[in-house]
């Protein structure tokens, strides 16, 4: 990985707790707009390069069939692409919150994977803009229902030096429904968090 883009241990603790404090909003907002309990895991952040990425999703997408694969633009200091994907099990045990029966379309499916990404992606990466100082704003989310081969492919990814990786477990009433959010920084925005990341630093020991 290049070392210019790369996070230090002190840097990576602190967003670690940026990310918890969001997490913490956006289980309170989605557990609200679905009048339902909901709980997410706290995150587990790992940074790794694009070049590491095709690796990484192998391990990840052991799980036979096809996924939501949802996107939404991120525009600001903090910018770039967050990425939520979700197994068709899991979207389709989300969907009944939606008051979805069990022979939910797959249009209705991405419905539900859409609204879910633009709760989970602007309350997370929202907030967390706000612990750092800034404010974002967020294009219209798509979704494609793709296989784990497919994803490799994303385009959109050579775009990008580093991949911040947010993994969570979404539960609702102890119905385990597993998701993965992805945040693609471009480059100009690493160097400015990296940057707001030393100031905090900085302000906690000074």
């Amino acid at each position: 990985m290049n070392k210019k883009y790369s996070l230090s241990e002190d840097q990576l603790e602190v967003l670690q707790e940026l990310m918890n404090i969001a997490y913490g909003s956006a289980t309170a907002i989605i557990a609200d707009i679905l009048d339902a309990f909901a709980t997410l895991d706290i995150p587990r952040i790992e940074v790794i390069s694009t070049s590491e990425f095709e690796l990484y999703l192998k391990n990840m997408l052991k799980q036979e069939g096809d996924y939501f694969f949802c996107s939404q633009g991120i525009n600001g200091d903090l910018c770039g692409e967050s990425i939520f994907l979700l197994s068709r099990e899991s979207i389709t045990k989300l969907s009944k919150y939606f008051d979805f029966d069990d022979n939910v379309s797959d249009t209705d499916l991405k419905d539900v994977a859409l609204e879910l990404t633009n709760i989970l992606s602007s309350s997370t990466v929202g907030k967390l803009a706000q612990e750092m100082g800034t404010t974002v704003s967020f294009s219209a989310p798509t979704t494609d229902i793709i296989d784990g081969f497919s994803l490799q492919d994303h385009e959109n990814i050579r775009q990008y030096s580093q991949v911040i990786i947010i993994q969570t477990l979404i539960s609702f009433q102890n119905e385990k429904i597993e998701g993965e959010l992805i945040i693609l920084t471009k480059d100009q925005s690493i160097l400015w968090m990296k940057d707001v990341l030393d100031t905090i630093i900085k302000d906690l020991f000074s």
